[in-house]
């Protein structure tokens, strides 16, 4: 699974005192709706995400770049592990 080193800003925190539940809610919609090409991949995403979870942006390191195997998409992380990706760019 992708390296937690790959992660590069949380896009949606776990819930907490400091976020209500519709909030964090309302930014799983929002990011969901960008996936609209990804309708499959999307939907087995947000299935797995817990109210524990966190949905972070990820991207390979510039070397993965250089020889033709980046990626970038947002991933699933619970606790200190990635439990799902969705890749949106690759060379």
């Amino acid at each position: 699974m992708l390296p937690v080193d790959w992660l590069t800003e949380c896009v949606v925190p776990r819930a907490s005192c400091d976020l209500s539940e519709a909030a964090r809610q309302a930014l799983i919609v929002e990011l969901g709706s960008g996936f609209f090409n990804l309708g499959t991949e999307w939907s087995l995403f947000n299935d797995q995400i817990t109210s524990l979870d966190e949905i972070w942006e990820f991207d390979s390191p510039g070397e993965y770049w250089e020889s033709f195997c980046g990626s970038s998409g947002i991933a699933l992380v619970r606790g200190p592990k990635v439990i799902a990706a969705i890749t949106c760019e690759m060379n």
